[in-house]
């Protein structure tokens, strides 16, 4: 992935950027060097989101903005359908690590307001996501990845059926080589106190 980001810059002349990997939880940022923060649904799984955003924070200097997309309603979403009607029982939960308490803005500005953040908003979006080649794929990329914390506990017979149901789901979505869903989403922004 780094590799492939690197080789974008080069591509588009932009030899002011750096790439490195990196957990934003626990990664030892240079303080207060950062006028901006930007996550492309990328924040919504880490352990301790308050210790992460705050790390986040102490990056930016006093009034650096947070800007992150995440998911929006998913009882709507055909993928968190297949996997009601494949009997996964969906823990969606404020609290747990992952998609489902993004899916709540409220939750979302408590966490970044105890991390240190004012001024936040959310804007709701809808979009389409292209997500891999075939159904069959999608639905692995998609338990292998996004989906994980909601099946992590599911015995064999479940998961196996859960990929079936997905794979069924996702098959109307797929055309032209590619997966595309409608999904809706929140794009959050915030300010940092400093």
């Amino acid at each position: 992935m780094l590799d492939m980001a690197r080789l974008r810059a080069a591509k588009e002349n932009l030899p002011n950027v750096t790439f490195m990997p990196g957990d934003a939880q626990t990664h030892h940022f240079p303080a207060a060097a950062f006028t901006v923060a930007i996550s492309r649904a990328g924040v919504m799984f880490f352990a301790d989101p308050v210790a992460a955003f705050a790390n986040i924070g102490r990056a930016l200097e006093p009034g650096g903005r947070l800007a992150f997309v995440c998911h929006g309603n998913t009882t709507a979403n055909p993928v968190f359908e297949a996997l009601r009607d494949a009997g996964v029982t969906l823990d969606l939960a404020a609290d747990t690590p992952g998609v489902p308490g993004f899916t709540d803005p409220g939750h979302v500005r408590r966490i970044l307001t105890e991390a240190g953040f004012r001024s936040t908003a959310a804007i709701a979006f809808e979009v389409h996501s292209t997500i891999t080649a075939t159904a069959a794929d999608a639905a692995k990329f998609l338990l292998d990845g996004n989906l994980r914390a909601l099946v992590q506990k599911a015995d064999d017979d479940t998961l196996n059926r859960t990929r079936a149901a997905l794979e069924t789901a996702l098959r109307p979505f797929a055309a032209t080589g590619a997966v595309t869903l409608p999904a809706a989403g929140w794009l959050h922004t915030a300010t940092w106190i400093g």
